[in-house]
């Protein structure tokens, strides 16, 4: 049977492997993999979205207003699209280069997996072992 546990990078993770060897598991029996996090360096937010969001809106206003306006709501449509669009730049130009924080500070996540060979008989303990070290999450693969 196979133990799949989730860590963060700590001295528990260590801890939970020492105690997991002390328990008579072998270093053979244990796979820890270290788990690469994409840095795309955006938030998801970028700046053609909220130019588009408020070029969209003035110049729903602009064919609005336009009826009762000289220029008529085609010209005027135009006019809110332009300066929506260069507003919502701005917007999001301005907002991009303010410092915010990258995650939440309670936010958990999994640095490594650690994958454990076991037989049935160990299998309670081991998993005890694991989430009384924290981790983040266990699962069994019956093979």
């Amino acid at each position: 049977m196979y133990l799949v546990a989730a860590f963060e990078h700590s001295l528990f993770l260590e801890q939970a492997i020492s105690d997991l060897l002390h328990n008579g598991l072998a270093r053979e029996n244990i796979l820890a993999v270290p788990l690469e996090h994409q840095n795309a360096g955006s938030d998801g937010n970028s700046l053609i979205d909220g130019a588009a969001m408020a070029g969209t809106a003035l110049m729903v206003l602009g064919v609005i207003y336009g009826f009762v306006l000289r220029w008529g709501p085609v010209i005027w449509g135009l006019i809110g699209l332009l300066a929506g669009v260069a507003a919502g730049a701005l917007l999001a130009l301005a907002r991009s280069r303010i410092p915010h924080r990258s995650k939440k500070p309670n936010s958990m996540t999994a640095e490594v997996v650690l994958i454990i060979h076991c037989r049935d008989n160990n299998v309670k303990e081991s998993e005890q072992i694991l989430w009384n070290n924290q981790a983040l999450g266990v699962g069994r693969l019956d093979r």
